[in-house]
Formats: structure tokens, sequence, C-alpha cells
């Protein structure tokens, strides 16, 4: 991990970088006052939009909080949506 004169940079050249922790990983905008994404290990992902959550998994999926907008889509048992 460094500093390049003007971004921090984490740097791995070799395998996986892992991030391990019991809890949440909390990611924030640079003054930390909007949350970006929140990962629950076992448990949801959360992703925001302007500090609004528009998607977030489950047990039985992912929920869309907003207009989910797409070019096309598969639903169930092959129905496809253009």
């Amino acid at each position: 991990m460094f500093h390049d004169g003007s971004s921090s940079r984490i740097n791995n050249s070799n395998g996986s970088l892992k991030f391990k922790t019991p809890t949440r990983y909390d990611f924030y905008n640079s003054d930390g006052t909007e949350s970006v994404a929140l990962f629950s290990p076992g448990g949801s992902c959360q992703l925001y939009y302007e500090n609004v959550k528009r998607i977030e998994t489950s047990g039985i999926g992912a929920t869309v909080l907003g207009t989910l907008v797409s070019t096309a889509a598969t639903v169930g048992g092959g129905v496809t949506i253009n």
C-alpha cells in the first residue's frame, strides 16, 4: 500500500488480494458522508447511488429499488422481455 503523490494505491502482483472481517465492509465517498457500497459476510450486498440504496441482494435474489433499465432480460423459464 502506498501513495504516489496524487493517489493512494493497493498493489498486489501475486495471487489474490483478500479482505477479511467478521463484520461489514463499508465503502464511503471521500469525505465519509455518503454510502457507496456495504457488504455483509454471509449476508446482503447493498449498492448506493447519490447515497440512496438502489440494489440489495438477499437469500432469494436481488431487489432493485427504483427503475431498472435494460436492453433485454430473461425471466424464469427462458421468457425473454425485449
